[in-house]
């Protein structure tokens, strides 16, 4: 399956046969909404210089997902938590696969830690860049 008109690129990506699989994995997505949620938290805590807990909701990670153009990967109908569970999924495959460090994606949410869909976007941006190359 590829991968059209992904922003700001707006060419063809041809990703890993398994990419598909990687965003309805659903153990993934579970793993991923923790994960994320702890890379929001800490760098929340990072940039207040006080311990704080936050979680991203799923109306930003769909957003995140169609300006990124994840969502076309995805089935037409999919509901609004389908698409967030995806980018979750991918953020968790990107960690536990090393094509990401946790420090890196420290990096990305800390542009913006009180507003995170615009550096998550970069994020996931990034990471399309990098299994296309992979």
């Amino acid at each position: 399956m590829t991968l059209e008109n992904i922003a700001p690129a707006r060419k063809e990506i041809h990703l890993p046969d398994h990419f598909p699989e990687i965003l309805k994995d659903k153990n993934l997505a579970k793993l991923g909404d923790s994960y994320l949620n702890f890379l929001h938290s800490y760098s929340l805590s990072r940039s207040t210089g006080t311990p704080t807990g936050g979680r991203i909701s799923d109306q930003t990670l769909a957003n995140v997902a169609r300006t990124t153009g994840l969502r076309q990967l995805l089935p037409r109908r999919s509901k609004k938590g389908r698409v967030a569970d995806a980018v979750e999924s991918l953020l968790a495959y990107a960690w536990l696969k090393n094509t990401m460090s946790f420090s890196k994606m420290i990096d990305y949410m800390l542009e913006d830690a009180a507003n995170p869909e615009g550096p998550l976007a970069e994020m996931v941006r990034s990471l399309i860049r990098t299994l296309n190359r992979g």
